[in-house]
């Protein structure tokens, strides 16, 4: 019998690809193209390069979006769940401490009793996070849930 690879064993594969998602949307959404960006974008459910389609998959990417006040966590985050199930994944955005703008972004990786981690450094990455979901952390998050 093989054994599974850990999630810290998949992880990086598995936020590269969402991040290129992100892009590529990205990208579509505002008119704009990159060589191989065809394949990518015909696997996302857009056909061309119309800027509305493009919008409407960017905006339907994640299975939900909402404020984790979960007890174990020390700090309020936007959570923008991407899959659930085994695996799972999700983006955790952190606010600066005034809730004006991201602070932090974490993506996680999950299967049944296991999870690994990453903190987002590289620019382009944390913009394409921070440009697809940032302000709505801002608004969302501007006032607290109460039981936080």
């Amino acid at each position: 019998m093989s054994q599974q690879p850990t999630c810290e064993q998949r992880i990086d594969e598995h936020l590269k690809d969402r991040l290129e998602d992100l892009k590529v949307l990205r990208r579509a959404a505002a008119g704009e193209y990159e060589k191989g960006d065809d394949e990518k974008r015909r696997a996302l459910g857009v056909d061309a390069l119309n800027g509305d389609d493009a919008q409407q998959a960017l905006d339907n990417y994640p299975l939900w979006i909402g404020a984790n006040s979960y007890e174990q966590d020390d700090e309020l985050c936007l959570l923008v769940q991407l899959s659930t199930g085994g695996p799972g994944d999700e983006f955790r955005l952190y606010p600066s401490a005034d809730h004006s703008k991201v602070h932090r972004i974490v993506y996680r990786f999950l299967d049944w009793w296991d999870c690994a981690e990453r903190t987002l450094t590289d620019p382009d990455d944390v913009a394409a996070v921070t440009d697809t979901w940032g302000e709505y952390m801002v608004s969302m998050l501007d006032e607290p849930p109460a039981d936080y």
